[in-house]
């Protein structure tokens, strides 16, 4: 019985303090946070240009492995993404 106290207590301080630090959630109406996308999102910053670069390479009769264009190199043809 004695165990059972020990463990019971810090997990209701827990309990309260998850509550009380997810409350905006819950009252006074349920809702969900997001943040602002100020650079649009990914289909215009990365799935976009990838495509176009696609299209360019695939009419210039070359089929992109690697893209020496994004940081200090990128696996072009590996990319998921890109559904080449």
């Amino acid at each position: 019985m004695k165990q059972t106290k020990n463990i019971f207590f810090p997990v209701i301080f827990i309990l309260i303090i998850c509550l009380i630090f997810f409350s905006r959630l819950f009252y006074p109406k349920p809702s969900l946070f997001y943040t602002p996308d100020f650079g649009r999102s990914d289909i215009w910053n990365f799935n976009y240009p990838i495509k176009d670069f696609l299209a360019r390479s695939l009419r210039s009769g070359q089929l992109p492995f690697w893209s020496k264009d994004v940081a200090t190199g990128f696996p072009f043809l590996a990319e998921g993404r890109i559904q080449a």
